[in-house]
């Protein structure tokens, strides 16, 4: 099927959606209801200094995407997607990123849920079922959750309730490579109680196909599983007590195109189970006049992976990490300044295992699992706003102090306890570095000034700081499953965060400008170095932690909506044009301060695109009961270099990827409506309409697959 036709396909789908335009103005349709994320700036809103990006309920809703990682590429956050659950995803934020590393200890991006940190990188294991909206918050609000996250946190906000006793949904979908999924929900509320419950079953029993049409072997998995929930009674007024949670369940995913040569549909030669669950306790109060309200939450969240890989003898790897979170706040809230104070607490325990790279042979007997370190992070915050001139001007200042404490709770494997080692990394005397802890005192500021209710400029600079996790000071390659050895001399990242743009927020425009400017030392990543035991042999090099001597990033962000009906004067129906834009100037580190070295030039930072936008149509008419989504998502050219290399004018040549758009569509439509008994919507997704080749993952092209091609999936849900 030739890429012309279906593009003419796919206009011709958008322009019958659009054939009842003609016909709203002359039906008794009712006005447009639309979204919170459009109209005048809320009071919250007004004071913001930072660029805060919000995705809706709608955009959610209408996307083909099954997890957080899909929906932040269809808008326009980048990433490092992987073709199947097998490996863990990669976000970046304004080019910070969740590395690869499997753990929200080593993380330089946070994700949040209802504003407690959710435990996991992963954003594949973040399921939209239960998700209101999610906000991508910077600047001096952000010091509420964190200073540890250098481009922002994205704090997911999920549903609560209903208006009725009972509500729901059930929803079954059936697509491509014999892909089966279904879903239940059931939300409401009965006096005191109010209740959001979801479960989500998916099983692809088939190997995909990619943008060329080829099958890519051992691309199946069993079974991924969701469930999410969110309870709460309220005392009197607006004090509530609540429990919310979720659980993630991934079974058997194979490894692509791992399998025996002259077998073509072999059992896999790698699979990987992964298990996340989490729960917290909240309580929120506040006064009848709602001037003063405060917040506490206790939890707690448990992620958990095991990864078999045959291709080399014995190789089993797994990772468990248990948190314990504990949050209260403190807001007040007035016509002349708002006071948020408060602290928060996270500790990351991680047991680990592996073979022992020395001989092969699976440690402690076969039990994969044992302590390895603990990261624990106390943070007290102040954030406060001086509204002025009628609220049209406001200054904002923020205060964090963080105080971290990173424990080696596997003492004697590490490989700088080892001789020539312990010279090597300067310790003497039998030194065994066991412990460490960070502190620091991080301030932001920003103003705020909206010459009109509908336009708002704004600047902001803060002050981001993470110390190095247990992981990173003190993990072992010989007993730990570790590619990379610790190294307990590392420093803690410091960045200093500008930025400075405006917002437009009408009920018919949306639109966002933002400049911004990082500059961090002491940026933590793996990277080869020589082994001082073997310098002499074939195999000298080794991964171990270590850090920049400076990074810099910068760039523009850039999004406009704009609702062409209403802007017409029509209010039966939504069509609206959107574009975004994320772009960096600047993304390059220094490795060495020496200028004798290669390393101690500007080099570009590896897998960060220079550009991603993505740009679309939105479409709804009210009294049909029709909605549509066309997107369009870019990813731009990106560097690579070889991780197994030494950075060199070699590992750096003719590794320029990326550059490749992909295309979705979703349709859906009321065929059936009950009245008060509910309705049923038919829906159907096209993911990749234009069978793009592409991987995000181009560094070993005969071992990387490429990312699925064109998919349909069709879902009926009963609405009630």
């Amino acid at each position: 099927m030739s890429r012309c036709f279906i593009q003419l396909v796919v206009f011709s789908l958008m322009a019958l959606l659009a054939a009842p335009v003609a016909m709203a103005q002359s039906s008794n349709l009712s006005r447009i209801i639309v979204s919170d994320t459009y109209g005048e700036f809320s009071p919250e809103g007004r004071k913001t200094s930072a660029h805060v990006e919000i995705i809706d309920s709608q955009t959610i809703e209408m996307s083909p995407a099954q997890n957080l990682t899909d929906l932040l590429h269809e808008r326009g956050v980048a990433g490092f997607n992987q073709t199947t659950p097998w490996e863990a995803s990669i976000t970046f934020l304004r080019g910070n990123t969740v590395n690869s590393q499997d753990s929200e200890a080593n993380s330089q991006l946070l994700f949040l849920i209802d504003g407690v940190r959710s435990g996991v990188v992963n954003a594949n294991q973040l399921a939209l079922d239960n998700i209101d909206h999610i906000e991508i918050i910077r600047g001096p609000q952000m010091y509420k959750y964190a200073a540890s996250s250098h481009g922002g946190v994205v704090n997911i906000i999920t549903k609560r309730g209903g208006s009725k006793p009972l509500e729901g949904k059930a929803e079954v979908q059936y697509g491509s490579w014999d892909t089966f999924g279904a879903q239940i929900v059931l939300n409401g509320s009965h006096k005191a109680l109010d209740y959001y419950l979801t479960y989500r079953h998916t099983t692809m029993r088939g190997d995909y196909k990619d943008g060329r049409q080829d099958t890519v072997i051992n691309t199946s998995f069993d079974a991924i599983d969701s469930l999410s929930l969110n309870l709460g009674y309220t005392l009197t007024g607006a004090h509530r007590l609540g429990l919310s949670g979720s659980w993630y369940g991934l079974r058997d995913a194979r490894k692509p195109l791992s399998y025996t040569p002259g077998t073509p549909r072999a059992p896999s030669r790698g699979e990987v189970d992964r298990e996340t669950w989490r729960y917290n306790l909240t309580y929120e109060g506040g006064t009848e006049d709602g001037n003063l309200t405060w917040q506490a939450s206790l939890g707690t969240s448990h992620d958990e992976f095991a990864m078999l890989y045959y291709a080399t003898p014995n190789y089993p790897y797994t990772q468990s990490t248990d948190t314990l979170l504990a949050k209260a706040g403190l807001n007040y809230r007035s016509e002349l300044f708002d006071i948020d104070l408060g602290f928060d607490y996270t500790k990351y325990d991680l047991e680990n295992g592996g073979p022992d790279e020395r001989t092969g042979a699976t440690i402690y007997d076969g039990f994969l699992l044992h302590p390895t370190s603990s990261t624990a992070d106390l943070g007290l915050y102040l954030v406060g706003t001086l509204k002025l001139i009628d609220q049209k001007l406001n200054l904002t200042g923020g205060l964090r102090y963080d105080r971290w404490d990173v424990r080696d709770k596997a003492i004697g494997d590490e490989s700088f306890f080892d001789y020539p080692f312990t010279e090597y990394y300067g310790f003497v005397g039998g030194q065994r570095p066991t412990r460490q802890s960070y502190d620091s005192l991080s301030p932001s500021f920003g103003v705020s000034y909206l010459p009109t209710p509908w336009l708002k400029f704004r600047a902001s600079y803060t002050r981001t700081f993470r110390a190095p996790s247990g992981r990173q000071l003190f993990a072992s390659n010989i007993t730990e499953g570790y590619y990379e050895n610790g190294d307990p001399r590392l420093q803690p990242e410091k960045a200093d965060n500008w930025e400075a743009g405006f917002d437009v927020s009408s009920e018919n425009i949306s639109a966002s400008f933002t400049y911004f400017r990082s500059r961090m030392d002491n940026n933590i990543f793996p990277y080869p170095v020589m082994d001082p035991r073997d310098i002499f042999s074939a195999n000298w090099m080794y991964r171990r932690m270590i850090q920049n001597a400076e990074r810099r990033t910068a760039g523009i962000e850039f999004d406009i909506s704009v609702n062409l009906a209403g802007l017409l004067g029509h209010t039966g129906y939504e069509l609206r044009p959107y574009f975004g834009l994320n772009y960096l100037t600047e993304h390059e580190f220094k490795l060495s301060s020496d200028p004798s070295l290669y390393t101690s030039n500007w080099l570009p930072i590896i897998w960060v695109p220079e550009s991603s936008f993505f740009y679309g149509l939105r479409y709804r008419h009210f009294g049909f009961n029709t909605e549509a989504s066309l997107n369009f998502y870019h990813y731009g050219r990106m560097q690579w270099a070889n991780p197994g290399s030494v950075i060199t004018p070699i590992s750096y040549a003719n590794y320029q990827y990326g550059k490749f758009t992909v295309a979705d569509l979703t349709i859906k439509q009321r065929i059936l409506d009950f009245n008060d008994k509910g309705h049923i919507d038919l829906k159907l997704n096209v993911t990749n309409i234009f069978d793009e080749f592409y991987t995000y993952n181009q560094w070993q092209p005969n071992q990387i697959p490429y990312m699925p091609g064109r998919a349909f999936y069709l879902s009926l849900a009963y609405v009630f």
